[in-house]
């Protein structure tokens, strides 16, 4: 039996934040910005 598990961070950066969703998205398969 395969379970799923969704996270649903909230991340706050005050600089350099599209370097950071960059590097979020790139180290959890099938992740997304929303």
């Amino acid at each position: 039996m395969q379970i799923n598990h969704t996270i649903t961070p909230c991340l706050w950066f005050d600089d350099q934040a599209e370097a950071a969703a960059q590097f979020y998205t790139s180290i959890f398969r099938n992740s997304k910005i929303c």
